[in-house]
């Protein structure tokens, strides 16, 4: 057999030989892909950000999540809602305290009020809970109400402090 022949024996013989191995590979593990899956990234929301607000009618300020959309009222009243939650707050002289069992009443000292009180009380219509906190303001003898649920109502009466 000629020398040239022979040399393209056994590169057509080594070839045969790779395309073998790569289809017993492919057959040994199925889930082998030529190209690379690119990695699913799921995007981290931002934190949202604190917005201040003060409310000098009722004489308290705070923080809240740029997430809640905040509404004022009369009289110092105000609304922070978002399509999931909603926060009530208000002022007067002598808001009515909700006639509950005292394990459902805890006490709370926040901006240095001592007479803080965090009510957890349900719905009588649906029996959803809710919280208040409800104080009176010593700078200007108004009982303030907020009324809400959950981790962002626990943030914004974490931040509460009274305005002089």
């Amino acid at each position: 057999m000629a020398r040239n022949t022979l040399l393209l024996v056994i590169v057509l013989a080594i070839v045969a030989a790779l395309v073998v191995g790569v289809q017993i590979g492919r057959q040994a593990n199925p889930s082998f892909s030529p190209t690379p899956t690119p990695l699913a990234l799921s995007p981290t929301p931002p934190e949202p950000t604190l917005l201040s607000h003060s409310n000098t009618y009722c004489g308290f300020s705070f923080s809240y999540p740029s997430t809640l959309t905040l509404t004022l009222g009369a009289s110092g009243s105000a609304v922070l809602s978002n399509s999931g939650e909603t926060i009530l707050m208000a002022c007067q002289k002598n808001i009515p305290r909700p006639p509950l069992a005292i394990n459902r009443i805890e006490e709370a000292t926040l901006a240095g009020v001592m007479n803080a009180k965090l009510y957890h009380d349900a719905s009588p219509k649906d029996g959803t809970p809710m919280e208040a906190l409800i104080f009176t303001n010593p700078n200007n003898g108004l009982d303030v109400f907020i009324s809400g649920l959950g981790t962002t109502f626990t943030q914004i009466i974490s931040t509460i402090q009274l305005i002089p």
